[in-house]
């Protein structure tokens, strides 16, 4: 609930840059992220896998189709826009839910407690609950 005016926020800038549709996904990947915090890194890691897929698909297409070696013919691929958006939005709002949460506590997940051999109960350092 904490994290849900950050999730609106993101998601309508990022469909104001992209797209509603993809606005919306990100949204939802914020309030995924921020409910449990280890998918972030797989929000990272798609990103970062779909950049490369969009890269092996552009570079095959050039080979394939003998386009000449300039910047601008892979913007004018239909195709290739939207997974570019979201290759590039979704690792950057997983970083700036990193910050947000680490930096002024916005998460919706309770502090972990942690039990020392002695018997004692402390509450976990808040970086530990992130990682």
């Amino acid at each position: 609930a904490r994290a849900a005016p950050f999730a609106i926020v993101l998601g309508a800038s990022t469909s104001f840059v992209s797209s509603v549709p993809i606005g919306v996904g990100i949204a939802a990947a914020v309030l995924v992220g921020n409910h449990w915090p280890r998918t972030r890194i797989v929000f990272g890691v798609v990103g970062a896998a779909m950049l490369a897929l969009i890269g092996l698909y552009s570079t095959q297409a050039q080979i394939r189709h003998s386009y000449p070696a300039v910047f601008e013919w892979p913007t004018l691929s239909d195709n290739m826009i939207t997974p570019a958006w979201i290759s590039l939005l979704l690792p950057m709002a997983m970083v700036m839910l990193d910050h947000v949460a680490l930096r002024f506590g916005v998460t919706d997940r309770a502090p972990q407690t942690q039990t020392s051999p002695h018997g004692f109960t402390s509450t976990a350092d808040k970086t530990q609950e992130y990682l």
